[in-house]
C-alpha cells in the first residue's frame, strides 16, 4: 500500500474512521512513510454507528495531533444501505454540528456531509439542497464519470450543489471515480482520470480524491486492478506528480533524447 501510494504521488488520504483493532496504528504507520495526512470521514452507517466514528475521530486527534487534516461529515446517509439501517440526512445534518466543533477544537477543517441519492427530473441536483446548511469549512462533492459529460462539467455542476450547503465556500472533492459498470472505454477512463485533477485546480476546488485505490466491492476503477496491476491512468499520475513537484528537474532520472534535424527544416528567416 505504501508504495502504491509513493507511486501515484499522492499529498492527501481519504479512510474511513473505524475502531477496528489495528487500524490507528496503520494510519500512523501510513502517512509516516508517505509524509500525508488522513481525511477522516464518518462512515455511511446507522446513526449509532456515525456517533462511534466520530468518537474514534476525537481520539485520534488528541492522541496524533497532524495524522487528520480534514474531517468529513455522514457519508451519503441518503443511499439505500444507510437508509436501512436507520440513517436519515436530518439525523446527519444533526450529528454534521457536533464533527464541526470536533474538528474546530483541534484546528482541523471540517467538510460536510455528503449525499448520493435523490437525483430526479427536471433538475437533477440530488439530495445536495435537502439538508439544510448545516455548519461546515467545505463543501462535500462526490463526481462519478458520466457518459455524457466531461470532467469539467461534472466537476463544475456537483461543486455548485456542494456549494448551496456551506454558502460557497470552497469545494472538497471527496470522492472522484469510474464505475465499471458504465462499460466506458478504458482509453476514454484513463484521459478522464488524467484530466480531472486539472479541472479541480481550474475550478479552484480545495481538493480532490480519487476513489479508489485499489478496486473493491463497489465497482469503481481503482488506481490499481484486482492483481495490483496498476492501470494506465496510475502511470499518468506517477509522472505528472514527479513534473509538478520537480519542476527543475533535479531529481527526475537523466535520460538521453536523440533529436536529429537539417537546416533544410529550418524557416528560411532561421536558416
Amino acid at each position: 500500500v505504501i508504495a502504491d501510494i509513493r507511486y501515484i504521488g499522492a499529498r492527501r488520504l481519504r479512510d474511513w474512521a473505524t475502531a477496528r483493532r489495528g487500524v490507528f496504528e496503520r494510519w500512523q504507520q501510513v502517512a509516516r512513510e508517505t509524509s500525508t495526512g488522513f481525511s477522516a470521514s464518518i462512515p455511511s452507517s446507522s446513526p449509532k454507528d456515525q456517533r462511534i466514528a466520530l468518537g474514534v475521530i476525537r481520539q485520534w486527534l488528541a492522541e496524533a495531533p497532524g495524522l487528520i487534516t480534514t474531517i468529513e461529515g455522514g457519508n451519503e446517509p441518503d443511499m439505500p444501505y444507510a437508509v436501512a439501517l436507520g440513517a436519515t440526512l436530518e439525523d446527519t445534518a444533526k450529528l454534521q454540528h457536533e464533527v464541526y466543533a470536533a474538528g474546530k477544537g483541534a484546528g482541523v477543517l471540517v467538510a460536510q456531509m455528503s449525499v448520493g441519492f435523490g437525483w430526479k427530473p427536471p433538475l437533477y441536483e440530488g439530495n445536495y439542497k435537502s439538508f439544510g446548511k448545516p455548519p461546515a469549512d467545505l463543501g462535500n462533492a462526490h463526481v462519478y464519470l458520466q457518459h455524457h459529460m466531461t470532467p469539467s462539467a461534472l466537476l463544475s455542476r456537483a461543486g455548485e450543489l456542494a456549494a448551496y450547503s456551506v454558502n460557497g465556500k470552497p469545494i472538497s472533492v471527496t470522492e472522484f471515480g469510474a464505475f465499471k459498470t458504465l462499460r466506458l472505454p478504458t482509453t476514454t477512463i484513463n484521459a478522464f482520470m488524467h484530466i480531472e485533477p486539472f479541472a479541480a485546480a481550474v475550478l479552484k476546488q480545495d481538493s480532490l480524491y480519487v476513489y479508489a485505490l485499489y478496486d473493491d466491492l463497489s465497482g469503481v476503477s481503482g488506481f490499481f486492478n484486482e492483481d495490483g496491476k496498476p492501470r494506465d491512468f496510475a502511470h499518468y499520475w506517477h509522472h505528472t506528480a514527479q513534473l509538478l513537484s520537480d519542476t527543475a528537474g533535479k531529481e527526475l532520472p537523466a535520460r538521453d533524447v536523440p533529436v536529429t534535424f537539417s537546416s533544410d527544416q529550418l524557416p528560411k528567416s532561421a536558416a
